[in-house]
């Protein structure tokens, strides 16, 4: 193993200079370069880490002051070389006010890999934009800004608001206590304990999150989304997955270009829409309106009574529907199938509840009031079975 000195000047935005002098040492073809430096800082300062090519860890401490401590991998064929890139790859640390800022550099002579790992003070604001490499983030009372040119970010028990962007990496956020804004190119994304809103948008991957506190709208091109539970408002949009949601306080809009949509115990109203896949509602207490291009829908609703001036609605183009509910709601029910050209062939409509029936040539109809009438309930099927059901 070959090592030596390494004196790296640091020019400090204050005019205050820095020297990191640490041993730049040989294994195999690489040349191994480290260096810790502290600097102070103010209890509500800001980090801003720019142009770093490499992954960034921060946590916090109970201390007024910044203490970096870098690694840098270069397969540079001389020590020379190595150290020349190693003073060009830490451009400068430099404290302006209460900013503490790390510039990094292009280097263009050989291959290097870096990592920076750095404790900030709790009420800290992080900014972060790396080239490349992955952000992870721990234990922030102030807001964060991450951003990587495709790494993973890993933000972890924040008190503050998260802005995160990677342009395909993943993204992990656990115990957040305000708003969320997390946008991915092409990873996944998985959120649990979020204590405000979200906005999570992936191109292509999926979105699966624990708990949310206040709602959140996920888009995604073609990744399934699943929310475990959830309070507030949810806006669910994929271009071809699955959407899942279990344990909701609060309305639901849910779209997939084609596939299916599970909700398993929801209070509030919903709103579901895919182009080809089924649709299966358990334990829902709000107004149902749910369209399928081709799918089943199978529907339980637990309403005791629909609010005045609402209506529910439930379609599918070339499916069979199935709706329970309770044996005392009061609704009007309007059901229809096209009659089909052969009796063997033909759709049908089943009620449990006491509708009148009229077929003609083309078409199968039941409507009727239940329990003396109320708010309308549409029922229609381009081809397939409908079966109204009463609860026990």
């Amino acid at each position: 193993m070959q090592y030596g000195k390494i004196i790296w000047p640091v020019v400090l935005l204050n005019v205050v200079p820095c020297i990191f002098a640490q041993e730049l040492t040989r294994e195999g073809r690489y040349w191994i370069a480290t260096f810790s430096k502290s600097v102070p800082a103010s209890r509500n300062g800001t980090l801003q880490v720019d142009g770093i090519r490499g992954d960034v860890a921060v946590k916090t401490w109970d201390r007024n002051e910044v203490r970096i401590a870098g690694r840098l991998k270069m397969d540079i064929p001389s020590r020379q070389e190595a150290a020349l890139a190693a003073e060009e790859a830490l451009d400068a640390v430099g404290v302006r006010g209460d900013t503490v800022r790390i510039q990094g550099r292009r280097f263009s002579r050989g291959w290097m890999e870096s990592r920076f790992e750095i404790m900030v003070p709790v009420y800290f604001t992080c900014e972060t934009v790396l080239g490349s490499g992955s952000v992870s983030l721990h234990g922030l009372a102030g807001p964060a800004d991450l951003k990587t040119g495709g790494g993973s970010i890993t933000v972890t028990d924040t008190r503050g608001p998260c802005r995160l962007k990677t342009g395909g990496g993943p993204l992990l956020l656990k115990q957040i206590e305000e708003e969320i804004t997390a946008v991915t190119g092409g990873g996944a994304i998985e959120i649990s304990d979020a204590g405000s809103g979200i906005s999570a948008v992936t191109g292509g991957g999926a979105v699966r999150i624990l708990r949310a506190a206040r709602g959140a709208v996920v888009i995604t091109g073609g990744g399934d989304i699943d929310v475990s539970e959830s309070k507030g408002k949810l806006q669910l949009t994929t271009g071809g997955g699955n959407i899942r949601t279990a344990r909701i306080r609060g309305s639901l809009e849910g779209t997939t270009g084609g596939g299916s949509i599970v909700v398993t115990t929801l209070e509030g109203d919903m709103e579901l829409r895919t182009g080809g896949g089924d649709i299966r509602l358990s334990g829902i207490t709000g107004i149902i309106q749910a369209k399928t291009g081709s799918g089943n829908i199978d529907a339980e609703c637990l309403l005791k009574r629909l609010p005045e001036g609402s209506h529910m609605e439930l379609e599918s183009g070339n499916g069979n529907i199935t709706l329970s509910l309770l044996p005392g709601i009061a609704c009007t029910i309007d059901a229809s199938v096209p009659a089909g050209r052969f009796g063997w062939q033909a759709n049908r409509i089943n009620s449990e509840f006491p509708l009148e029936l009229v077929t003609s040539e083309d078409i199968i109809r039941a409507s009727g009031h239940v329990n003396g009438g109320g708010p309308k309930i549409r029922i229609v099927s381009g081809n397939g079975n409908i079966h109204i059901r009463r609860m026990k």
